[in-house]
Protein backbone atom coordinates (compact mmCIF):
# COMPACT_ATOMS: atom_id res chain seq x y z
CA UNK A 1 0.00 0.00 0.00
CA UNK A 2 1.28 3.49 -1.26
CA UNK A 3 1.90 5.71 1.84
CA UNK A 4 1.45 9.65 1.77
CA UNK A 5 5.39 10.08 1.48
CA UNK A 6 4.67 8.53 -2.11
CA UNK A 7 1.77 10.28 -2.72
CA UNK A 8 3.69 13.83 -1.83
CA UNK A 9 6.07 12.35 -4.15
CA UNK A 10 3.93 12.02 -7.35
CA UNK A 11 2.36 15.63 -6.94
CA UNK A 12 6.20 17.07 -6.04
CA UNK A 13 6.75 15.41 -9.71
CA UNK A 14 3.74 16.22 -11.11
CA UNK A 15 3.94 20.01 -10.34
CA UNK A 16 7.64 20.35 -9.70
CA UNK A 17 7.22 21.73 -5.47
CA UNK A 18 10.23 22.05 -3.74
CA UNK A 19 10.14 19.60 -0.55
CA UNK A 20 9.34 22.73 2.05
CA UNK A 21 6.74 23.96 -0.23
CA UNK A 22 4.69 20.33 -0.06
CA UNK A 23 5.51 19.98 3.39
CA UNK A 24 3.38 23.43 4.19
CA UNK A 25 0.98 21.98 2.09
CA UNK A 26 0.27 18.66 4.47
CA UNK A 27 0.87 20.44 7.16
CA UNK A 28 -1.92 22.85 6.68
CA UNK A 29 -4.37 20.18 5.51
CA UNK A 30 -3.48 18.17 8.57
CA UNK A 31 -4.15 20.69 10.79
CA UNK A 32 -7.48 20.73 9.40
CA UNK A 33 -7.77 17.04 9.36
CA UNK A 34 -8.88 16.82 5.72
CA UNK A 35 -5.93 13.79 5.39
CA UNK A 36 -4.72 11.01 7.01
CA UNK A 37 -1.54 12.06 8.91
CA UNK A 38 1.09 9.79 7.58
CA UNK A 39 0.92 7.27 10.08
CA UNK A 40 2.37 6.77 13.71
CA UNK A 41 4.79 4.39 15.71
CA UNK A 42 3.87 1.60 13.31
CA UNK A 43 4.84 3.25 10.20
CA UNK A 44 3.36 4.69 7.67
CA UNK A 45 -0.30 4.63 7.26
CA UNK A 46 -1.87 3.73 3.81
CA UNK A 47 -3.62 6.36 2.14
CA UNK A 48 -7.19 6.78 1.40
CA UNK A 49 -9.16 8.37 -2.12
CA UNK A 50 -9.73 11.47 -0.08
CA UNK A 51 -6.02 11.72 0.75
CA UNK A 52 -5.17 12.09 -2.83
CA UNK A 53 -8.08 14.22 -3.86
CA UNK A 54 -7.20 16.82 -1.15
CA UNK A 55 -3.87 16.92 -2.08
CA UNK A 56 -5.28 17.26 -5.66
CA UNK A 57 -7.12 20.28 -4.58
CA UNK A 58 -4.97 22.09 -2.55
CA UNK A 59 -1.94 21.95 -5.64
CA UNK A 60 -4.77 23.17 -7.86
CA UNK A 61 -5.30 25.98 -5.33
CA UNK A 62 -1.62 26.91 -4.23
CA UNK A 63 -1.72 25.82 -1.05
CA UNK A 64 -4.46 28.04 -0.04
CA UNK A 65 -6.73 25.13 1.76
CA UNK A 66 -9.94 27.88 2.33
CA UNK A 67 -9.74 28.00 -1.74
CA UNK A 68 -9.12 24.33 -1.67
CA UNK A 69 -12.34 23.59 0.41
CA UNK A 70 -14.30 26.07 -1.77
CA UNK A 71 -13.67 24.33 -4.69
CA UNK A 72 -14.69 20.68 -3.57
CA UNK A 73 -18.12 22.10 -2.60
CA UNK A 74 -18.75 23.23 -5.98
CA UNK A 75 -22.07 21.62 -6.91
CA UNK A 76 -22.77 19.64 -10.43
CA UNK A 77 -24.75 21.96 -12.62
CA UNK A 78 -24.57 19.39 -15.86
CA UNK A 79 -24.22 16.52 -17.21
CA UNK A 80 -23.66 15.86 -20.82
CA UNK A 81 -23.14 12.23 -22.80
CA UNK A 82 -22.13 12.36 -26.30
CA UNK A 83 -22.29 16.16 -27.04
CA UNK A 84 -26.20 15.50 -25.48
CA UNK A 85 -27.03 17.08 -22.80
CA UNK A 86 -28.86 14.75 -20.16
CA UNK A 87 -29.34 16.38 -16.87
CA UNK A 88 -28.91 20.61 -15.23
CA UNK A 89 -26.73 18.67 -12.95
CA UNK A 90 -27.42 17.33 -9.37
CA UNK A 91 -26.81 19.70 -6.21
CA UNK A 92 -26.27 16.77 -4.09
CA UNK A 93 -23.45 15.90 -5.63
CA UNK A 94 -20.17 18.09 -5.07
CA UNK A 95 -16.90 17.92 -7.02
CA UNK A 96 -15.02 16.08 -4.48
CA UNK A 97 -17.87 13.44 -4.93
CA UNK A 98 -17.15 13.24 -8.88
CA UNK A 99 -13.18 13.11 -8.13
CA UNK A 100 -13.67 10.58 -5.83
CA UNK A 101 -15.80 8.24 -8.70
CA UNK A 102 -13.30 9.35 -11.29
CA UNK A 103 -10.60 7.86 -9.72
CA UNK A 104 -12.34 4.74 -7.98
CA UNK A 105 -14.06 3.94 -11.60
CA UNK A 106 -10.08 3.35 -12.73
CA UNK A 107 -8.97 1.76 -9.33
CA UNK A 108 -11.67 -0.61 -10.03
CA UNK A 109 -11.35 -1.14 -13.96
CA UNK A 110 -14.94 -0.20 -13.92
CA UNK A 111 -17.59 1.88 -16.91
CA UNK A 112 -14.61 4.05 -18.23
CA UNK A 113 -11.15 3.60 -19.55
CA UNK A 114 -9.90 7.24 -18.36
CA UNK A 115 -10.82 10.47 -17.19
CA UNK A 116 -9.26 14.30 -16.48
CA UNK A 117 -10.50 17.08 -14.83
CA UNK A 118 -10.31 20.63 -15.26
CA UNK A 119 -10.18 23.69 -13.30
CA UNK A 120 -11.49 26.67 -15.13
CA UNK A 121 -11.03 30.50 -13.31
CA UNK A 122 -11.43 34.05 -13.89
CA UNK A 123 -10.20 36.23 -11.15
CA UNK A 124 -13.90 36.05 -10.21
CA UNK A 125 -15.43 32.54 -10.77
CA UNK A 126 -14.52 28.66 -10.22
CA UNK A 127 -15.71 26.44 -12.11
CA UNK A 128 -14.81 22.50 -12.97
CA UNK A 129 -15.23 20.05 -15.47
CA UNK A 130 -14.68 15.98 -14.64
CA UNK A 131 -14.60 14.21 -18.05
CA UNK A 132 -14.78 10.46 -18.95
CA UNK A 133 -14.60 8.48 -21.69
CA UNK A 134 -17.30 5.92 -20.92
CA UNK A 135 -17.73 2.02 -21.79
CA UNK A 136 -21.39 1.79 -22.32
CA UNK A 137 -23.25 -1.18 -21.13
CA UNK A 138 -26.36 -0.66 -23.28
CA UNK A 139 -27.02 1.52 -26.29
CA UNK A 140 -27.50 5.07 -25.75
CA UNK A 141 -28.88 7.39 -28.65
CA UNK A 142 -27.42 5.92 -32.18
CA UNK A 143 -24.49 4.63 -30.18
CA UNK A 144 -24.40 1.04 -29.42
CA UNK A 145 -23.76 -1.57 -26.19
CA UNK A 146 -19.73 -1.27 -26.18
CA UNK A 147 -19.15 1.99 -27.86
CA UNK A 148 -16.81 4.71 -26.36
CA UNK A 149 -18.57 8.02 -25.61
CA UNK A 150 -17.16 11.06 -23.55
CA UNK A 151 -19.51 11.88 -20.44
CA UNK A 152 -19.04 15.60 -19.16
CA UNK A 153 -19.80 16.33 -15.77
CA UNK A 154 -19.92 20.02 -15.24
CA UNK A 155 -19.29 22.16 -11.52
CA UNK A 156 -20.03 25.53 -10.30
CA UNK A 157 -21.01 28.49 -12.43
CA UNK A 158 -20.42 27.91 -16.37
CA UNK A 159 -18.45 29.63 -18.90
CA UNK A 160 -20.38 31.92 -21.25
CA UNK A 161 -23.58 31.64 -18.81
CA UNK A 162 -23.18 35.22 -17.62
CA UNK A 163 -24.36 38.16 -18.84
CA UNK A 164 -21.35 40.50 -18.55
CA UNK A 165 -19.69 39.94 -21.62
CA UNK A 166 -17.05 38.00 -22.47
CA UNK A 167 -14.44 36.91 -19.53
CA UNK A 168 -11.08 35.09 -19.80
CA UNK A 169 -10.79 31.81 -18.14
CA UNK A 170 -7.73 30.37 -16.72
CA UNK A 171 -7.46 26.21 -17.71
CA UNK A 172 -5.56 24.20 -15.13
CA UNK A 173 -5.87 20.45 -15.84
CA UNK A 174 -5.10 16.89 -14.23
CA UNK A 175 -4.71 14.79 -17.18
CA UNK A 176 -5.84 11.25 -17.59
CA UNK A 177 -2.30 10.27 -16.78
CA UNK A 178 -2.29 11.67 -13.47
CA UNK A 179 -5.53 10.43 -12.78
CA UNK A 180 -4.43 7.08 -13.26
CA UNK A 181 -1.32 7.39 -11.71
CA UNK A 182 -3.11 8.46 -8.47
CA UNK A 183 -5.38 5.10 -9.08
CA UNK A 184 -2.61 2.97 -9.07
CA UNK A 185 -1.08 4.67 -6.30
CA UNK A 186 -4.16 3.86 -4.41
CA UNK A 187 -4.43 -0.03 -5.63
CA UNK A 188 -6.75 -1.78 -6.65
CA UNK A 189 -10.79 -1.38 -5.49
CA UNK A 190 -12.72 -4.83 -5.26
CA UNK A 191 -16.12 -4.55 -6.34
CA UNK A 192 -18.42 -6.92 -5.47
CA UNK A 193 -22.14 -5.88 -5.92
CA UNK A 194 -23.65 -4.02 -8.73
CA UNK A 195 -26.45 -1.71 -8.82
CA UNK A 196 -27.67 1.50 -10.05
CA UNK A 197 -26.08 3.84 -8.42
CA UNK A 198 -25.83 8.01 -9.37
CA UNK A 199 -23.22 10.37 -9.94
CA UNK A 200 -20.42 9.59 -12.57
CA UNK A 201 -20.49 6.11 -11.12
CA UNK A 202 -24.31 5.31 -12.43
CA UNK A 203 -24.03 2.01 -12.37
CA UNK A 204 -21.73 0.63 -9.74
CA UNK A 205 -21.68 1.17 -6.01
CA UNK A 206 -19.26 -1.37 -4.31
CA UNK A 207 -19.89 -2.20 -0.77
CA UNK A 208 -16.13 -2.34 0.15
CA UNK A 209 -15.69 1.24 -0.29
CA UNK A 210 -17.56 1.72 2.85
CA UNK A 211 -14.38 0.66 4.43
CA UNK A 212 -12.63 3.62 3.08
CA UNK A 213 -15.03 6.57 3.15
CA UNK A 214 -18.94 6.87 3.65
CA UNK A 215 -20.82 6.50 0.51
CA UNK A 216 -23.54 9.15 -0.59
CA UNK A 217 -24.82 7.53 -3.66
CA UNK A 218 -21.74 7.85 -5.77
CA UNK A 219 -18.56 5.51 -5.99
CA UNK A 220 -16.81 6.69 -3.19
Amino acid sequence: MSSLNDLCGCFQNWAGLSDTDMAAYVHRLNSLGLISGGGGAKGPAPIIVDDAIWMLLIVFAGGDVKRAQDIAELVNSQQTVADAKVSDGDPAITLFDGLRDIINLRRAGLLIVGGDFRLLEDGERVSAVISAEIVLEAPLFAFPAGSRVVGNFAFGPQPGTADDGPRLWQFTVATMSLIDELANLLGPLPVTSMGLGTGISAAAVPIDVADETASRGTLH
